[in-house]
This record gives C-alpha cells, sequence and structure tokens, in this order.
C-alpha cells in the first residue's frame, strides 16, 4: 500500500489526514473507516463531500453517531494513533476502485466508494444509523462523477497535430523533424499522457498506459501523416493529457 500513496491525490491525502485529527479528537486509539468517512463529508470542494451531502448526510449528525457507534478502544496517552484493519482494507478497496474505473489517481471518490463496498465496517453503521443506504451512495457517487465526465469534445485531426507539433516543437533541439527522444519522454511523463482506446461505437472501451517509446512512435506516425487511428485528444482536470485511439 505504501508504493500506492504517492497515487492519492491531495484531497485524499488531506482527507486521511483529518481523519487521524478526527480519531484523536474524539480519544480513539485507531482510525476506522467512520473516522474516514467524517473526514470525507468535511472535505470541502471534494467529489465525496458533495455525495455525503446529497444523500443527506449532516456533519453534526455523523458524528453524534459516530461517537455512540464507533468500536475504537479509547486512545492512551502518548500512544499514536493508527490504521486499523477494517481502513487499511477500505484504502486497499478503494485502489481497487480507482483501476477499474480507469484512473491513474485516487480521489476522495474512491475512497467513499471503498468504505461501501467494504460491508458492515463502522462508516457503513453509521450510514445506516442516520438512514442511508450503501445503494444510495454508489448511485450517488456514480451519477456525480457521470456529470462530471461529459464525452469529450472532438477536436478533428488538425487540432491533433497542432498538439503534437507543439509537443514535438517543444523537443525538437535543432532538428524540428527529429526531435530529442530523451525530451520527448520528458513531455511525455511532465503531461501524464495515456491511451485511451475505444470502440467502433465510440464508446471508451479502456484508458492505457503504455511504454513512452511506444507513444513516441504513434505520435511520430500522426506527425508524418501515416496513420488515422489516433483522432483526439483533451487536457483533463486531473492534470493528465488523453489520446484517443479508435
Amino acid at each position: 500500500m505504501p508504493s500506492k500513496m504517492e497515487r492519492f491525490t491531495k484531497k485524499a491525502h488531506y482527507a486521511l489526514t483529518l481523519a487521524e485529527v478526527v480519531a484523536e479528537r474524539l480519544q480513539h486509539a485507531t482510525i476506522g473507516p467512520e473516522h474516514v468517512l467524517l473526514a470525507l463529508v468535511q472535505e470541502a470542494g471534494s467529489i465525496s463531500a458533495r455525495v455525503l451531502s446529497a444523500v443527506g448526510v449532516d456533519i453534526l449528525q455523523l458524528e453524534d453517531t459516530i461517537k455512540k457507534t464507533s468500536k475504537a478502544q479509547m486512545r492512551t496517552e502518548g500512544v499514536e494513533v493508527s490504521l486499523d484493519k477494517h481502513t487499511m482494507r477500505v484504502l486497499e478497496l478503494a485502489v481497487d476502485e480507482a483501476r477499474r474505473m480507469g484512473n491513474h489517481y485516487i480521489g476522495t471518490e474512491h475512497l467513499l466508494l471503498g468504505i461501501v463496498h467494504h460491508k458492515y465496517n463502522t462508516g457503513v453503521m453509521a450510514l445506516n444509523s442516520l438512514g442511508i443506504s450503501t445503494d444510495q451512495v454508489l448511485s450517488e457517487t456514480y451519477r456525480i462523477l457521470q456529470e462530471m465526465s461529459p464525452p469529450p469534445t472532438r477536436f478533428g485531426i488538425s487540432s491533433l497535430l497542432d498538439f503534437v507539433r507543439m509537443l514535438f516543437g517543444q523537443a525538437r533541439g535543432r532538428d524540428k523533424d527529429n526531435p530529442s527522444l530523451t525530451d520527448l519522454r520528458q513531455q511525455i511523463q511532465e503531461r501524464n499522457i495515456r491511451l485511451v482506446v475505444k470502440g467502433t461505437d465510440g464508446a471508451v472501451q479502456s484508458k492505457v498506459e503504455i511504454p513512452a517509446d511506444q507513444l513516441i512512435g504513434l505520435l511520430m506516425q500522426v506527425y508524418h501523416g501515416q496513420t488515422g487511428k489516433i483522432g483526439d485528444w483533451r487536457n483533463n482536470d486531473d492534470d493528465t493529457t488523453e489520446v484517443w485511439v479508435e
């Protein structure tokens, strides 16, 4: 798990830090899913906060419920709080959810999905005590994610060529037709370029990461007009650049 923590967004990292603060404030010895849940609803501007607000979670009511239902032992002074086994499982499920959804990052939405998919934990119990089911949370999460991810704008091949020319231009050195491979690899890494594979109906089939050299080869083909397989590109809010393959 530690090797995957670098993929957590700033908001997700902050939510986990806030969960620790919540556990300490409640004098609990461990950080359970219920503490993560309370942190997620307090993470202003996050997808998790939007979801939990939409399904009717009230912060004060949730905290009061957690005080009554949490199974965490009381904290001993001088002993640091730690993640309990259920929270560790929630983090594993969050990683699984991100992978299943084709996201290279792990956000607050994935943490929330990790909680509701790990049934019968203290976070789910707290939600149920408030009359909120996991199905409600799941449905609202996917609705908001779909709302935030409209179909990509069709830029057309000319715009893609402009993008490739710009990319090559920043790495070309003295020869625009033979840019530095080292500089190209750096550009691809900095822009987090990845492929999106689409079916014949235009639906996204998968989002894949391929070796930089293979991606450079595809972009070279676009630059020299040798392929029609790559049709679009777009920048995302998570600082990635997607090249669409049909």
